[in-house]
């Protein structure tokens, strides 16, 4: 029972018993009648798929596989054809990925293709041929280019195929340098220095992408291969490829563990912590099920090479709808990890929907160590055209994470279109689940005619720079073989940070200002997270503002301090890589306000001030300058208001005056304000006698009352 080309050369077994590969026009199956003859009938319902793509965010067929282009040797011959791998991005925004067929050799081996950052296809190289292979001798090339391009940050291409290399037909590592030489690094299928010590079979048929480690090195995986079997020749590898070509075999699957039987076939690569330790998935193997030794597991291979199963799918757990159900199993793709250290993935099939085989699902583990069934496939959900219908099923690709940690990925089938061809899915950080897109139907051709639209993807998405998300279908679209199409590379255009702005742009230390981010489109389904930095420390912001599904804008709060002297603050907001700006000036407190209690006394009686500021002192405190415009009111020169307080009150002595007097009491920081004290003569205010009542003759003595103080002349 050995994995044969036409095993790998179209994924896995779908729910028809045969490989997309294996399909013919006579097949019983689906009924996949021709695409010309159908074209009128989609056509018909485009009003319909119209409101769909409203609601599916403006997706866009960037490229349909399958014509006559010009190809990598500078002639006119076949495209590639059914993409399967992930699209990558270089530093500058150019696209790069892979087709699995197609191009001008042999049957069609594959290609590796690059859409420009201006919208320009290119063939940069068609597998099949003869090169200088990595023994520096001439042989044949890779064959099958299942997995992606993975870009380092020089613009160099990496890669893996299938088949093919001078070893055999086992597979090979290549690479296109950013100057465009394709170089085949390394052959699969020889004789290696084991993980175990020993000389034995390398890794065979690397199914997944290469990824490139803290050091430099190159890592990845093979489906067979490897001392462990006898089943498939070998149960798959973990390689590492450094940058001199020192190979090394990190670890093979398919031995014993404490725990019970190692995972086998790693469909997945291998994906790095912050840490340096290395995890992945296997399709088989494990503690559970019967599919050579299991069902698939997750696994850790830690920076000091220590082997940990850390999860065997096929048993039982408590589902998401929160009953107790099956688990996934056979996960075709490996982890995603964020920056808390949680890992993410997918299977193909298990959970509770989907009769017997399941129609899969998404897990986490926790950073501490929990395992969580996120969401489980093959159910029924609220479609990307807004009817309720059947979700999506069989993911066989991964998890990408955006930068607010929502989940998104792609299901091979499932959906409302004909029998099943598969969705764009987002699973937010909330767990809110969202279908985006249903494959299947009618779009915009990228030829710009409305025609078929792509089917059944077989890969992850990808987010470019600018937060517009990128992926492949492998079949579909509209240029005809067979039964189906060639497949195509969409788009969904993300919304873009057009502006952050703040009002007041003005403000007094320890006062607010109101920020607001805009964006050049309504939010998707999943919101649009906006990160928010200040680069001053008398302006703080929240980590983030999300702009609600649906909006354009939203508001956040900018919390000021006081400070001695004007301070200008940058705030910004970074929508994956675009930052925009506003200015915001922290100015010290000025004078606000000056009240006088009382503001009428009589020469010679006190009264007292109080300065209000328009905001808090700064950390040196305020110094007011104080003055009196006349004699009869004396006050200090000055007064000192601590830091953090927003008055700050002074005494005023005054003289016996002969007449009524104003005085302009005057306080003086960044304003001028003024109030006047009204000083008075004393006057009279009783009268009384001793003897109110006397005899004739004799005296009584009165007494006269005055406000305040006679003056100096009585």
């Amino acid at each position: 029972m050995g994995l044969t080309e036409n095993d790998l050369r179209l994924t896995f077994t779908n729910q028809f018993g045969k490989t997309a590969g294996q399909l013919t026009p006579a097949d019983p199956g689906p009924s996949r009648t021709s695409w010309r003859g159908r074209l009128g009938l989609f056509v018909s319902i485009l009003s319909i798929l119209t409101s769909s793509a409203s609601h599916a965010q403006s997706y866009v067929d960037k490229h349909d596989f399958g014509a006559n282009i010009n190809n990598a040797n500078g002639t006119i011959g076949p495209d590639g054809n059914n993409p399967v791998g992930p699209i990558a991005f270089d530093n500058q925004g150019n696209m790069y990925g892979t087709a699995n067929d197609g191009g001008p050799y042999g049957s069609g081996d594959g290609m590796v293709w690059e859409i420009t950052k201006d919208g320009a296809y290119i063939d940069l190289h068609d597998f099949g041929g003869t090169i200088t292979t990595a023994n520096g001798s001439s042989g044949p090339d890779g064959r099958i280019a299942n997995a992606g391009v993975t870009v380092d940050s020089q613009g160099n291409l990496y890669g893996t195929t299938l088949y093919g290399g001078a070893s055999g037909t086992y597979g090979m590592v290549w690479e296109i340098t950013n100057d465009g030489v394709y170089k085949d690094l390394h052959d699969f299928g020889g004789t290696v220095t084991n993980a175990n010590g020993t000389n034995g079979p390398d890794g065979k048929v690397p199914y997944a992408n290469v990824s490139i480690g803290p050091d430099g090195a190159l890592y990845g995986t093979t489906v067979t291969g490897g001392p462990y079997g006898p089943v498939y020749n070998g149960r798959g590898v973990v390689w590492k490829l450094r940058q001199d070509g020192t190979y090394n075999d990190l670890h093979d699957f398919g031995g014993s563990l404490s725990s019970g039987p190692d995972g086998a076939s790693p469909y997945g690569g291998v994906t790095f912590d912050s840490k340096g330790n290395m995890f992945g998935t296997t399709y088989y193997g494990g503690a559970n099920g019967q599919y050579v030794g299991g069902l698939g597991i997750v696994w850790e291979l830690t920076k000091n090479g220590a082997y940990y199963d850390i999860h065997d799918f096929g048993g039982t757990i408590v589902n998401a709808e929160g009953n107790v159900g099956n688990d996934g199993k056979l996960p075709g793709w490996g982890v995603s990890i964020d920056g808390s250290g949680n890992l993410f993935g997918t299977t193909c099939y298990g959970g509770p929907y989907g009769g017997t085989d399941g129609s899969g699902m998404i897990w986490e583990i926790t950073s501490n160590s929990n395992y969580i069934d996120l969401h489980d496939f093959g159910g029924t959900t609220t479609n990307a055209n807004g009817t309720t219908g059947p979700d999506g099923a069989s993911p066989f690709g991964g998890i990408t994470l955006d930068g607010a940690g929502n989940l998104y990925g792609q299901t091979t089938y499932g959906g409302p279109y004909r029998y099943g061809t598969g969705i764009i899915f987002v699973l937010t950080k909330a767990h809110n689940y969202i279908d985006l897109h249903d494959f299947g139907s009618t779009t915009v051709n990228a030829d710009g005619t409305v025609g078929p639209d792509g089917e059944n993807p077989n890969s992850g998405v990808t987010f470019d720079n600018a937060g517009n998300l990128y992926g492949t279908a492998t079949y579909g679209a509209p240029i005809e073989y067979n039964y189906g199409g060639f497949g195509m590379v969409w788009k969904i255009p993300g919304p873009q940070l057009v502006s952050v702005s703040v009002s007041p742009t003005s403000v007094t230390g320890g006062s607010t200002s109101t920020g607001t981010v805009t964006l050049s489109k309504a939010a998707g389904p999943a919101g649009a997270v906006v990160s928010l930095t200040s680069d001053s420390s008398n302006a703080t912001v929240p980590v983030s503002v999300t702009v609600p599904y649906g909006s354009t804008t939203a508001t956040f709060t900018v919390n000021t301090t006081a400070v001695d002297s004007p301070v200008v603050a940058n705030i910004s907001g970074t929508l994956f890589s675009t930052t925009r700006s506003a200015a915001l000036t922290i100015n010290p407190p000025v004078a606000r306000g000056l009240t006088l209690r009382p503001s009428t006394v009589v020469g010679g009686s006190p009264s007292s001030g109080l300065l209000d500021l328009s905001g808090p002192a700064g950390p040196s405190g305020v110094v007011v300058n104080l003055a009196s415009n006349s004699g009869a009111a004396t006050l200090p020169a000055t007064i000192m208001i601590p830091a953090g307080s927003s008055s700050g009150g002074f005494n005023i002595d005054t003289s016996v005056v002969t007449t009524s007097t104003s005085a302009q009491i005057t306080a003086n920081y960044g304003v001028v304000v003024q109030t006047t004290l009204t000083i008075t003569p004393g006057g009279l205010t009783g009268l009384s006698l001793s003897l109110s009542t006397v005899y004739g003759g004799t005296p009584s003595v009165g007494t006269v009352t005055i406000s305040g103080q006679a003056p100096a002349a009585g």
